[in-house]
């Protein structure tokens, strides 16, 4: 049997992700030669990489209860949305960026599931307002709780002012106004 009907998804796995890491180790050696003070596209390729697929850890610890609820793949963030105080339809729809009906879709999971319920606003008896059932509050803790956990563990080697900063330059890649840092 030849190497390539033997070697394991894994293996396979490795083998592309060293080939990756030798071509951008010859592009950063090939970028080095830009501009003065600026990271060549080597390090800012690593840097892209890590934030593309950084969620992947984090949907770990809505597993549970996206199976155990059968919701969709926005479900458990929306409870967490709801939870902070997001109780509008068309408020999650734009924090997502999805389209209304993703949204109702994923509404009426979470209803169906009894994490949810919807009743006329406060302000405005037209417009619904969400809210968290008992069940939603603990389904909401149990995937904040894993989350932490998860975090935890992947960054054990940082300090906490570490983590601090680095939740700083995340919201000032995601282009928020306000990232709370300090101005000079």
């Amino acid at each position: 049997m030849s190497k390539d009907k033997t070697t394991t998804g894994k293996d396979k796995r490795e083998d592309i992700l060293l080939k990756l890491k030798h071509g951008a180790q010859a592009r950063s050696r090939a970028d080095s030669a830009g501009a003065p003070g600026r990271l060549n596209w080597g390090e800012l390729g690593l840097l892209a990489e890590g934030l593309a697929f950084a969620s992947r850890p984090l949907k770990r610890g809505t597993w549970d209860v996206t199976e155990r609820y059968d919701l969709g793949p926005r479900g458990a963030w929306i409870l967490n949305l709801i939870s902070n105080g997001l109780v509008h339809p068309t408020d999650l729809s734009t924090v997502l960026a999805v389209g209304r009906s993703l949204i109702t879709a994923e509404l009426l999971r979470l209803t169906e599931a009894g994490l949810i319920v919807a009743r006329p606003g406060q302000q405005d008896r037209r417009r619904s307002e969400l809210a968290l059932t008992a069940a939603g509050e603990a389904a909401c803790l149990q995937i904040r709780n894993a989350i932490s956990m998860i975090i935890h563990a992947n960054l054990r080697n940082y300090s906490e002012d570490d983590i601090r900063q680095f939740t700083q330059m995340l919201r000032a890649v995601r282009g928020d106004e306000d990232t709370g840092a300090e101005e000079a």
